[in-house]
């Protein structure tokens, strides 16, 4: 009794195309973020453990996040040293 053979035809042609529903259409490519933070760029910074305890504390008992809290004084910095531009409008 033999082995049926293979459809060695049917392995190695490419399927037909099929129209993709309009769902998988709107979702965007695999691997694309939507922007949180337009306009803007992450930092990462080494800072004690005790002052980002203190600041996260901090975050949450004013309710302004964290990144929020940072950038004002990063902002109050700059315009100490002369970076006007970076003045609160």
């Amino acid at each position: 009794m033999s082995k049926p053979k293979p459809n060695l035809r049917a392995m190695f042609e490419a399927p037909e195309p099929q129209a993709e529903p309009a769902s998988a259409l709107a979702v965007s490519p695999a691997g694309a973020k939507k922007d949180s933070h337009p306009g803007k760029k992450p930092v990462l910074i080494h800072i004690p453990e005790t002052m980002h305890k203190d600041l996260r504390r901090l975050a949450l008992e004013d309710g302004i996040p964290l990144t929020q809290i940072t950038e004002r004084l990063l902002r109050e910095f700059l315009v100490k040293k002369g970076y006007t531009q970076h003045s609160a409008k």
